[in-house]
């Protein structure tokens, strides 16, 4: 990886204690940036129903990775750990294009500045 081109949020949404599972997922694939936190939905019943979630409460995986295998990174979790089935999961990334700094950008993705 000797050029930054870009960063993406990949958000994660899974049920409780598979974050861990996506953390090291990550990890072996490049993606070595991560913040982890317990989330707790507010949304009646009805619509947990609705959408299929089972469990309130779910670990949110905030990571940071190099654009380059951010596609890589979604389709991984869809094939390993079955986000494409009800109840498993969500992810999405979102672009960080406002982070300009050349130096920010290796500072995150462990590169020497």
């Amino acid at each position: 990886m000797d050029e930054v081109k870009g960063l993406s949020l990949i958000v994660t949404f899974v049920n409780r204690k598979v974050g861990k599972k996506v953390i090291k997922l990550f990890n072996k694939m490049g993606c070595k940036y991560h913040t982890s936190f317990i989330g707790k939905g507010t949304a009646p019943s009805e619509i947990y129903e609705f959408l299929g979630i089972g469990i309130i409460e779910k670990d949110v995986i905030l990571s940071v990775c190099d654009k380059a295998i951010k596609d890589d990174l979604l389709n991984a979790l869809t094939k390993k750990l079955k986000l494409d089935k009800p109840g498993q999961g969500v992810a999405c990334s979102i672009p960080l294009d406002g982070i300009d700094s050349l130096s920010a950008l290796k500072a995150v993705l462990g590169m020497e500045a």
